[in-house]
């Protein structure tokens, strides 16, 4: 399946360098978080970002964690009540510290491979299960079989598959091109 990351409504907010996360905040409900600009071909990823992620797995489920759970985190409840005025600002929650779209924790926890939505060229890599992604600058694929993420990630940074996905998809200014659902679903892997 290919699917977009999280939409945090505000990254200016909600997400966090690695440094403040360190010496300022409680990590339970904060994620390693990559943008596009990270994602490079075949390029290991150490994410230097975290994502504010305030869901849980509860017998199956996800839920979006209560206000009682995430004051249990002090640092991080001061934080997110601080900025509450303008996190109720954001499109698409209904409780202020949601996500207008969170996809699955199941989904984020699988190994995946990862591309820049924009790219001159093919930039796919892999990401090792319990890395998130941003919306606006990624697309991740799992596989229904993850051994065989490496053979597909050759495959999608081939420049045969590149041939076909420039026949398919249009260039952009400055000669880019999106890696998108679109474009990629129809390319025959």
């Amino acid at each position: 399946s290919i699917q977009v990351g999280i939409q945090t409504g505000n990254d200016d907010l909600l997400v966090f360098s690695a440094d403040f996360v360190k010496h300022e905040m409680d990590k339970k409900y904060l994620k390693p978080y990559v943008k596009g600009r990270e994602v490079k071909r075949y390029a290991h990823l150490e994410p230097q970002l975290f994502v504010f992620y305030p869901y849980i797995l509860e017998n199956g489920k996800q839920r979006l964690i209560t206000e009682a759970e995430l004051k249990q985190n002090p640092k991080l409840y001061n934080y997110i009540q601080s900025h509450k005025p303008d996190l109720e600002k954001r499109w698409g929650v209904k409780i202020y510290y949601d996500l207008p779209t969170a996809r699955t924790i199941e989904w984020f926890e699988k190994n995946k491979i990862l591309t820049p939505d924009v790219s001159a060229v093919p930039n796919f890599t892999i990401a090792d299960g319990g890395t998130y992604f941003s919306k606006g600058s990624c697309y991740g694929i799992i596989l229904k079989q993850s051994k065989l993420n490496e053979y597909v990630l050759g495959l999608l940074n081939s420049k045969l598959i590149f041939a076909i996905f420039k026949d398919k998809s249009a260039m952009f200014s400055g000669g880019y091109y999106r890696f998108t659902t679109d474009f990629m679903e129809p390319l025959p892997i």
